[in-house]
């Protein structure tokens, strides 16, 4: 919405999911557009390769910005892939506008916070820009833009094709520990949407015929206050949308899930992670094992879903241990359980 609000004609195409677009066709789009603009993250960077090498086949003028959570690892090895213009480094909500309109202008590449670029085979990069203190300021996504209409979730009751989903970030940054987060670009600070905006853009959705929101916070439940009076403000505009949260079962009481529930809260995302105290505190989870018993009977008692997060493969971990995380999720009993296994992003501790 920056870039269509400043007069710029602006696509977005979700490859992977709702468009579903193959390389060839993102290639022959590609002659449309003076910037293309990918968001990479680590384990989709072989297919932001072969996007890249796709779009270069045919097209070898268009400027190619690479940008997310792999480049603020690896700014320098993402801009030597073959075929790539600039890489940029932060929080790009201001800063791709400025650069986009750099290149319309022709103007100073020195000025865009964050960019990487080569010019005579030296790598070039400016400093990268304070974190945005107040996530007010910015336009609320414009969701237009996709095929909205497209995404649902198997999580959701009732027909899928009428249970229209979306994602949100009511929030960004995280300040707990946990030594495999791969989300180092959003910062350890918190630093969140105000409640009048959280509302404002759930009645948005809700316009869209939207039914239901996943909020993609790290941890939505930092700021108890804030979700009290997000709630409160559902309640008053009598909005009718389920919102699902992940949240940390440390920062949430029965008190808070029976007003959430009231408030359209049908699902809350646990990350438990391990079920052995030695595993929890090497992950530094700050959390434990009678923390997680208390949230998931709480979200019970306020009829609330609960969906679980756990891990297998921690550092040293033991056949033994990892029982002891199968057995303490079947003794949870959430409604869904996500089991993974643990992957050593790099810039995590963990790596």
């Amino acid at each position: 919405n920056i870039l269509k609000n400043s007069n710029h004609i602006v696509d977005i195409h979700d490859a992977l999911l709702a468009d579903g677009d193959d390389y060839t066709e993102i290639a022959k789009m590609s002659k449309n557009y003076d910037v293309i603009g990918i968001t990479c993250i680590t384990f989709y960077l072989m297919d932001v390769i072969n996007t890249v090498n796709s779009i270069r086949e045919i097209n070898d003028e268009v400027p190619i910005v690479i940008g997310g959570p792999h480049v603020a690892i690896f700014p320098e090895e993402t801009l030597k892939i073959e075929g790539v213009t600039f890489s940029m480094q932060g929080e790009c909500d201001e800063s791709f506008l400025q650069l986009v309109n750099v290149i319309d202008q022709k103007g100073d590449l020195q000025s865009v916070p964050g960019l990487f670029w080569e010019e005579n085979g030296i790598v070039k990069s400016n400093p990268v820009s304070n974190l945005i203190d107040d996530l007010d300021q910015l336009p609320m996504p414009n969701r237009e833009l996709l095929n909205y209409q497209k995404y649902q979730s198997i999580l959701s009751r009732g027909n899928a094709k009428k249970n229209l989903i979306t994602t949100a970030f009511s929030s960004r940054g995280c300040p707990f520990k946990c030594i495999f987060c791969d989300r180092p670009n959003l910062g350890k600070q918190f630093r969140a949407h105000s409640p009048k905006y959280v509302v404002n853009e759930m009645q948005q959705c809700v316009d869209l015929g939207i039914n239901e929101i996943f909020y993609y916070d790290d941890t939505f439940s930092v700021s108890k206050d804030r979700v009290i009076e997000i709630c409160e403000m559902i309640l008053e505009k009598r909005l009718s949308i389920k919102w699902d949260i992940r949240a940390r079962v440390n920062n949430l009481d029965l008190e808070m899930m029976k007003l959430m529930k009231r408030a359209g809260c049908s699902r809350i995302h646990f990350g438990v992670e391990a079920g052995s105290r030695e595993m929890m505190k090497k992950l530094k989870k700050g959390i434990t094992q009678k923390l997680c018993i208390k949230a998931f009977k709480a979200a019970r008692e306020a009829k609330i879903e609960t969906l679980g997060y756990f891990m297998f493969g921690c550092p040293d971990e033991t056949r033994a241990q990892m029982d002891e995380t199968l057995n303490f999720s079947l003794m949870l009993n959430p409604d869904y359980a996500h089991f993974s296994i643990l992957t050593p992003f790099p810039g995590t501790p963990v790596y």
